[in-house]
């Protein structure tokens, strides 16, 4: 008796979970899930989930839908840590750009726009890199290169790290395209979900060839910016060549 109510529990605690999981779907978050923790979303900073002094409301999905919305901000003004505009299309970034919705104006499509290697290399350096320390650089490269060393970079590294950065958010865009601030992370990824491109048409050099595979297929949640979980969503197999 006891395994059967404890089976019904667990069935009810799914459906409550994939409630809380269509709902902040439709708000437009992305929404992750954590063994421990229970539904979250993602965020510009990593993951937010009901903080423990409110616990008291994860078993009212409504609630908590709710505590979502009125406590992260609205998703379609969450873009960040990605080129505008004017540097996908070749323009080379001069200074310091502030990060708003409005340099995110126009859309790109998935297959429409490959990014400009050289002007996303300068954004990188004038831009995204502005205010990192060397530190900060070095932990950089560790997270994209796998290496654990702890001493500022060389000259060589730096490039290779830019060169790398360059690619990926290049890739990126070509795989999966860039939403506007005109729509949330979800609407854009229901919407042009069916255009992505096929593996390896980006690069000669963009395979992936063990298990894990290719993981820009319809399948695939788009998320706005470079978040830190991208590196778990390109899998094992990965083969990049500079």
């Amino acid at each position: 008796m006891w395994e059967f109510w404890s089976k019904r529990k667990e069935t009810f605690k799914a459906k409550m979970r994939g409630f809380i999981k269509s709902g902040l779907d439709l708000l437009g978050f992305t929404v992750i899930e954590d063994k421990d923790k229970g539904v979250g979303v993602k965020t510009k900073d990593g993951k937010t989930f009901i903080p423990e002094a409110t616990h008291d409301i994860i078993d009212h999905p409504v609630k908590v839908i709710d505590w979502f919305k009125n406590n992260m901000p609205d998703p379609k003004e969450d873009i960040y840590e990605e080129p505008p505009d004017e540097i996908i299309k070749g323009v080379h970034a001069t200074g310091k750009m502030e990060k708003l919705p409005e340099y995110y104006a126009g859309e790109v499509l998935p297959a429409e726009q490959k990014g400009d290697i050289g002007a996303l290399k300068s954004w990188i350096e004038r831009v995204k890199w502005a205010d990192m320390t060397e530190m900060d650089l070095r932990i950089e490269y560790n997270k994209h290169k796998g290496t654990t060393d702890l001493s500022p970079l060389t000259i060589k590294q730096r490039e290779t790290l830019k060169d790398s950065i360059a690619f990926k958010i290049g890739r990126k865009l070509w795989y999966l395209g860039r939403r506007s601030s005109y729509e949330t992370d979800g609407e854009f990824n229901r919407r042009t979900m069916h255009m992505r491109p096929a593996m390896g048409s980006y690069s000669a050099t963009d395979t992936w060839t063990v298990e894990g595979g290719f993981p820009y297929d319809e399948t695939y949640q788009y998320t706005s910016g470079e978040l830190p979980n991208l590196e778990e969503k390109l899998k094992a197999g990965e083969s990049v060549k500079w």
